[in-house]
């Protein structure tokens, strides 16, 4: 049976980027702002947090929007935000 993940946290490589994307994001999906978890190393520190289960249409909205897709990760956390897992393709 595979783990289910607690959320899903985009991580990004600017304070900017991730206003950015937050402005996209929010005219369709729950979103909030969190600092970025210590276990992801590559980020300006601040992340977005929504549902795990609505990771991969977050990930379409941005891919579909003008941010780059170099500046932010999806990850899906697990063990109430010990350990994250980079997903989808960048």
């Amino acid at each position: 049976m595979a783990e289910r993940a607690d959320y899903c946290m985009l991580a990004f490589d600017s304070y900017n980027y991730a206003v950015r994307a937050e402005q996209v994001l929010k005219e369709e999906l729950p979103v909030r702002v969190m600092p970025t978890l210590r276990c992801v190393s590559e980020s300006c520190g601040m992340s977005l947090r929504l549902a795990a289960a609505d990771g991969v249409h977050a990930e379409a909205l941005l891919r579909a929007s003008e941010l780059p897709a170099a500046v932010w990760r999806r990850y899906l956390v697990y063990d109430g935000g010990r350990r994250a897992e980079a997903c989808g393709a960048r």
